[in-house]
């Protein structure tokens, strides 16, 4: 998943009954359904309990609750990254 496309999604697009993401501005112009796995199943609801957002959010998202810049993102995936390894 690219970032960009990752920086779309709302709250609302998490199906946590299913264990399904929809991805609905794709590279394709399709809609996509990535399912989640059980860590990202928990790693989400734990976020949404600390991020306390509502549905049409954007999951993430900045301070003011606006959609996440790609830069500021690019920088956070290469420092979590450098920390996991």
């Amino acid at each position: 998943m690219r970032i960009s496309s990752a920086l779309d999604i709302n709250i609302k697009d998490l199906d946590f009954t299913n264990m399904l993401i929809t991805m609905h501005k794709s590279k394709n112009r399709k809609t996509l359904y990535i399912p989640m796995s059980n860590t990202l199943y928990t790693v989400l609801q734990e976020y949404l309990i600390y991020r306390q957002g509502e549905d049409t959010d954007y999951l993430f998202c900045n301070l003011y609750k606006n959609k996440g810049n790609i830069h500021a993102s690019r920088i956070i995936w290469a420092t979590i990254t450098i920390l996991v390894a």
